[in-house]
C-alpha cells in the first residue's frame, strides 16, 4: 500500500497528498516513495507544478522513531543516507513545489517543509520546527544549513540548540512560513499560488530556482562526515535513553 496519494489537476499541478496513519511519520517507505514520486513527477512534461500537503491536524509527525529504534546498525545507516538524499531531491525539484501544511510539523515534518518553494499553513493551535535535540536526534548539518536558508543562520541555530517549536504566527513571523489561512482554504489557496508560479516562463524560472539554489543543494549532499555525528549518537547510551523516554510518551498516547 502507498503512503501516498498522488492527484493529477487540471493544468499540469499535481497534488501529492502524505497517507500514513496516524500522523503521517516518516518511515523508510516514504522515504523511498517521496524521493521516487519527486524525481518522476520532475521528468513529466505534462507537470508543471506540485504542491504536497497532509491531513489535518498533522502534516508529518517527523521520523518514525518506534519503527526506527528497531532497526539494526547497517539499517539506520542506510535510512540516514536515504533520508538525507530525499531532502536533496525535494529541494531541488525544478519546478514551482508548494507545502501545504496542514497541521503540526515538527522535526522530519518540518524538514519536508523546508524543502518547498514557498509555504502555506493553516490557522489554528498548531506548531512547527526543528526539536531534534530533545528527542536525541543529533542535527546533521545539512538540515541546519536547510533551515537556515529559509530563516537565516542565526535564527536557525538559536532555534536548533534550544528545539524551539513555533506556533503558525512565530512561524510567518519568522519566515518559516510565507503565509497562513483557514484550514478550509488551504488546498483552495495552495492551489491558486502555484498556478501563479507555473504561470512565470519555465526555462526562465527553473533556471533562477537553480542558480539561487546551487549552493545549498551542494551541502545537501549525503556524506559519511555529514552523518557520522548523528549515526554515533543514535547508538549511543545517551541518545538511546532519550529516544527510549520518547517511545514510551508516545506509546501512552
Amino acid at each position: 500500500m502507498s503512503l501516498l496519494a498522488i492527484t493529477k489537476l487540471d493544468k499540469g499541478l499535481v497534488e501529492v497528498k502524505l497517507n500514513r496513519p496516524k500522523a503521517n511519520a516518516i518511515n523508510h517507505t516514504m522515504v523511498h516513495e517521496l524521493s521516487n514520486t519527486f524525481l518522476s513527477l520532475s521528468k513529466d512534461e505534462t507537470v508543471r507544478g506540485v504542491y504536497l500537503t497532509g491531513s489535518s491536524p498533522f502534516f508529518s509527525a517527523g521520523l518514525d522513531v518506534i519503527e526506527l529504534f528497531q532497526y539494526n546498525k547497517e539499517q539506520i545507516k542506510q535510512f540516514w543516507f536515504d533520508f538525507a538524499n530525499m531532502v536533496q531531491v525535494l529541494a531541488a525539484f525544478p519546478k514551482p513545489f508548494i507545502a501545504a501544511i496542514s497541521g503540526h510539523s515538527p522535526a522530519g515534518g518540518c524538514v519536508l517543509a523546508l524543502c518547498a518553494d514557498y509555504r502555506i499553513m493553516q490557522e489554528g493551535n498548531y506548531k512547527i520546527g526543528l526539536n531534534e535535540v530533545a528527542v536525541g536526534v543529533v542535527v546533521p548539518n545539512a538540515i541546519f544549513e536547510l533551515y537556515a536558508f529559509a530563516i537565516g543562520k542565526q535564527q536557525a541555530y538559536q532555534n536548533l540548540l534550544s528545539a524551539k517549536m513555533l506556533t503558525v504566527e512565530e512561524a510567518k513571523a519568522s519566515g518559516l512560513v510565507h503565509q497562513t489561512c483557514p484550514e478550509e482554504q488551504l488546498i483552495t489557496i495552495t492551489q491558486h499560488v502555484l498556478s501563479k508560479l507555473c504561470q512565470l516562463e519555465t526555462n526562465t524560472w527553473q533556471l533562477s530556482k537553480q542558480g539561487i539554489r546551487a549552493s545549498l543543494i551542494e551541502k545537501l549532499t549525503p556524506t559519511e562526515t555529514n552523518l557520522k555525528s548523528t549515526l554515533e549518537h543514535w547508538w549511543s547510551p545517551a541518545g538511546r535513553g532519550v529516544i527510549e523516554d520518547l517511545i514510551t510518551q508516545l506509546s501512552k498516547k
